[in-house]
């Protein structure tokens, strides 16, 4: 008789262990959700932030930007640093897109997206670039289509 009481009483704490468990892990999975949203923020904040971060850190890029954007002739060493630029301008807007289709991003976006791949000839030689060879389709094609 006692080890049959002894057996429902540990049977029920370890019943009362488990559901102690589950509630923890409920509060866990809940603090690393925020945590994986907040990340996610920041990524996106850095990824906003980043060509101004680049022109303000080192003016004579800025200076090389200005020259593209103006039409003017950029030496080789600049098309090169121009076309990267825009290069990781146009990957950003790709996470971005991509994070916004997944559902943990909200996509704001405005016609800017549209003007950067036009800005200068070397904006549109790093999307020709990118769209073959970086760019998911998905996005290329939200890109292309005006409707969007």
């Amino acid at each position: 008789m006692d080890t049959d009481r002894l057996n429902r009483w540990l049977t029920l704490l370890a019943n009362v262990a488990v559901v102690a468990g589950i509630i923890f892990l409920g509060f866990e999975l809940r603090q690393n959700n925020e945590l994986l949203q907040f990340e996610a923020g920041s990524i996106y904040f850095e990824n906003r932030v980043w060509g101004a971060n680049r022109t303000l850190e080192n003016p004579e890029f800025a200076r090389v930007i200005f020259k593209a954007r103006s039409g003017e002739e950029l030496d080789d060493f600049e098309a090169y640093q121009v076309g990267q630029f825009y290069r990781r301008v146009f990957l950003g807007l790709n996470w971005e897109y991509s994070q916004a289709m997944a559902g943990r991003l909200e996509l704001i976006r405005n016609d800017r997206w549209r003007a950067i791949i036009k800005e200068n000839r070397y904006a549109i030689a790093a999307w020709d670039w990118a769209t073959e060879n970086t760019l998911t389709p998905d996005f290329v094609r939200y890109m292309n289509d005006p409707a969007e």
